[in-house]
């Protein structure tokens, strides 16, 4: 196994921290025979995920604006990235979060929670290997 190889390999098992081998940051640019590979550092999230009632539709409505209004204050804040209803069917939700505090917070306060609209959560850590959530 060649070192470049060895490299990748073992940033992929250490979950992408310092190499052992060569003590070059795994974020580092490498060069295979073949390909031109970046590795970069997985970045951990919070998905915060509701469950909704099959009537949702119907019983969101006096809510909806606080609901919106509560997620808009939280990415001005910086702790919410991104979050949207599931949809065909819409039977719940996904709110992603830098922390598991800020998850959690909103989930205790949120209109949606508080009135019955969601009527299960949970916060989850996400490890983001590809992609950009760089908010």
């Amino acid at each position: 196994m060649t070192t470049l190889r060895r490299t990748l390999f073992r940033c992929s098992v250490t979950t992408m921290r310092m190499t052992w081998l060569s003590r070059i940051p795994c974020s580092a640019t490498a060069v295979s025979s073949r390909t031109l590979a970046t590795v970069h550092s997985p970045r951990i999230l919070f998905a915060l995920r509701y469950t909704y009632p099959e009537n949702v539709l119907e019983i969101r409505g006096p809510h909806r604006a606080a609901h919106i209004a509560a997620a808009e204050q939280s990415v001005l804040a910086g702790n919410l990235i991104a979050g949207g209803a599931f949809a065909n069917p819409v039977d719940g939700a996904l709110l992603l979060f830098k922390n598991r505090e800020d998850a959690v917070r909103f989930a205790e306060k949120d209109p949606y929670v508080l009135n019955g609209v969601a009527t299960s959560w949970d916060v989850r850590e996400w490890t983001v290997v590809v992609g950009d959530v760089s908010k």
